[in-house]
């Protein structure tokens, strides 16, 4: 009876997936499931011999570890391989019960306003009558009226409480506003342009309730620049001004407290004016499109920092880069009043130590970019590619909630993050990749379940800290993709219970492709993404999916352990991929936060989760690696002598 069942179960979820149906966000819960416990007692862990049959294959990657391994460059960083079906996967975007509810809101909303906006039209009409008649209507009053007329078109009849910020250093012309509503207040978010002698100059302001703001800029470059320019400038009464920066030489950060003029070249700047006020510039960089979304950084075309002291202060100011032929110059600046960055925590210093832009990290104007491997498609010297997995903007949602400062760059690059989200509702890796081209036919544009996973936990942390709404939406969307995609694209083993585990292939291509190979990274952070969105939604389907994915790693957990207690990096063919290599701490840290979740909900480690971290902590000691999170529990370490031990829950 129970077979049925699952057998039913199986069958209605592969039809919906069928029928491309938004499972996710139309709350579809089958909620009759029998779910797998996920660390059931009657296994013992062992891989079928029924396990399909895949094909050759070189290496992936996903630049997660933060110290990234030259050596696995090359077979790592892009990777999307995929089934024929692929080309089938388009879904349509499903409301989900809660928004479904948002249009009448607006409706009654709307009707509300419908007469109020009239009497306002006659009111401004007999104004304007008054005005000819008296002849003392002004320009200043005109814009002011253009200005209202844009805010009430974008707002859409809302009325929020934070003014946008309003820069002065050119001339801005809004052409746009919008707002995201958060648990801690309205965010402005404009759109502006200014005209300057050498292009057209363009900024994205986040505007936040207690006055601080994101600038986000780009200098289209139309003509030579080849005298100084400045493209920003602010003015401040203070009394002390210190200047910070992390030497990523040296691995120290550098604190100059300022008192005559200074000039700094290329790089990321934190000013503390007064232990009030704060500025996080990252300067100029002139860059030149290329193909497939990358870009390239033109060599020593950097802009400046300037701090020059005034009669009752300082002025910061950003000088523009040299720029000998068209390009685009992008930098930005961000400005926080309050709960600034304590400096005195030696955690404040770690966090934003990882936390840097200039280097293999860039920030760009239409979001993040990161350095191109060598088989990249296109590749080549200062060459970025548009990296989905958003690593930096990831890591500060959690910092944000002990510093604003990191709570507004972090929304506002998430926000700028959400256009790479395609109508599939995935988060495409737009380069191509040599070795995923010539072994799996898969080009540009792939699915990496890795860089995808990464960024939605980040959406989905930052709804949960800040309610907004704009955020979830990016899960939901997400969600109908992925739940028919995991349906059609895994390989099954058969655990010793009789009953299948799934492994989910780490890639696919947006127009076909050979299946791929399931690296155990991405599996495990698949299961931890699927975990955290059950405990907000409830929603059945996902936790199946979750448990499901869970019994893959325990049925197949003996091809993992290598002969040096490293773990292999990634299942093939019914058995470890040849010629991968594991990154050095980043799956035990998956495994350490899956340990910390399962822990939590059942109340006990499961015995797959304390082998696998005892084989993997065995090989991180003797060859030296650190900086892996938290240290392991001494009452939960399984024995470990050399060769695998294994142990049932």
């Amino acid at each position: 009876m129970k077979n049925k069942k699952i057998t039913a179960v199986l069958l209605i979820i592969c039809i919906l997936a069928a029928m491309h149906l938004p499972v996710f966000a139309q709350k579809t819960a089958l909620s009759d499931i029998e779910l797998f416990e996920p660390v059931s007692n009657n296994s013992s862990d062992e891989t079928s011999e029924d396990q399909p049959v895949d094909e050759d294959m070189n290496s992936d990657d996903e630049n997660l570890d933060d110290s990234y391994d030259e050596e696995n460059s090359e077979n790592s960083d892009d990777e999307s391989l995929d089934d024929e079906s692929s080309e089938d996967e388009t879904l349509d975007d499903g409301d989900s019960s809660d928004d479904a509810d948002k249009p009448s809101e607006e409706d009654e909303e709307n009707s509300g306003e419908e007469d109020s906006e009239e009497n306002k039209e006659s009111e401004e009409e007999s104004e304007e009558v008054k005005d000819e008649e008296s002849g003392e209507e002004t320009e200043e009053e005109t814009e002011e009226e253009s200005e209202e007329e844009i805010e009430e078109e974008t707002e859409d009849g809302k009325e929020y409480e934070t003014n946008p910020v309003e820069l002065k250093d050119f001339d801005w012309e809004r052409v746009s506003l919008d707002y995201l509503e958060s648990s801690f207040g309205d965010i402005a978010i404009t759109e502006s342009l200014a005209s300057t002698d050498f292009g057209q100059h363009c900024q994205m302001m986040y505007s936040y309730p207690d006055g601080s703001y994101f600038a986000s800029r780009r200098l289209y470059v139309d003509s030579v620049m080849n005298e100084e320019f400045e493209l920003y400038s602010m003015e401040f009464e203070c009394e002390s001004l210190t200047m910070r920066y992390y030497n990523v030489v040296s691995s120290k950060w550098v604190d100059k407290a300022m008192h005559t003029d200074s000039r700094m070249p290329f790089g990321m700047y934190f000013l503390t004016i007064d232990d009030s006020e704060e500025l996080i510039v990252f300067l100029p960089q002139a860059y030149k499109d290329k193909s497939n979304n990358a870009i390239q950084a033109q060599e020593g075309q950097t802009g400046d920092l300037c701090l020059e002291p005034t009669e009752n202060g300082w002025r910061i100011s950003i000088m523009a880069p040299y720029v000998y032929s068209e390009a685009y110059v992008d930098y930005f600046v961000l400005y926080s009043n309050s709960n600034i960055l304590n400096w005195d925590d030696p955690d404040t210093r770690t966090q934003w130590s990882g936390c840097q832009f200039g280097g293999d990290n860039r920030w760009c104007y239409n979001g993040y970019y990161y350095t191109s491997p060598s088989n990249y498609i296109p590749s080549g010297e200062n060459y970025y590619h548009r990296l989905p997995a958003a690593y930096i903007a990831c890591k500060l949602v959690p910092i944000g909630l002990e510093a604003n400062s990191a709570k507004y760059m972090s929304i506002a690059m998430l926000d700028v993050m959400r256009d790479l989200q395609n109508e599939r509702g995935y988060f495409p890796t737009l380069s191509g990749s040599q070795w995923l081209l010539s072994d799996y036919g898969i080009g540009p544009g792939f699915f990496d379940t890795r860089f995808n996973t990464d960024l939605v936990r980040a959406f989905l942390e930052a709804y949960r800290y800040y309610n907004i709404e704009e955020f979830w939406d990016v899960v939901e969307n997400y969600m109908d993709y992925y739940i028919p995609f995991v349906l059609r694209n895994h390989d099954s083993v058969t655990l010793s219970d009789g009953w299948p585990g799934w492994l989910v292939y780490d890639y696919i291509g947006q127009y076909g492709g050979k299946k791929t190979h399931t690296s155990l990274n991405h599996q495990l952070a698949q299961i931890i993404l699927m975990e955290e969105i059950y405990n907000v939604t409830g929603n059945t389907l996902v936790r199946f999916l979750e448990e499901m994915m869970y019994r893959g790693i325990q049925g197949t957990e003996r091809i993992w352990y290598m002969s040096n207690n490293n773990l292999e990096y990634a299942y093939f063919n019914g058995k470890a991929a040849a010629g991968m290599q594991d990154y050095p701490y980043l799956t035990y840290n998956d495994l350490y936060e899956l340990r910390e979740l399962y822990s939590e909900r059942l109340g006990y480690v499961p015995g797959t989760i304390r082998n696998l971290m005892a084989s993997k902590k065995k090989w991180m000691d003797a060859n030296g690696v650190t900086g892996y999170l938290g240290s392991y529990i001494a009452a939960q370490e399984v024995e470990y002598t050399g060769s695998v031990v294994l142990t049932e829950d």
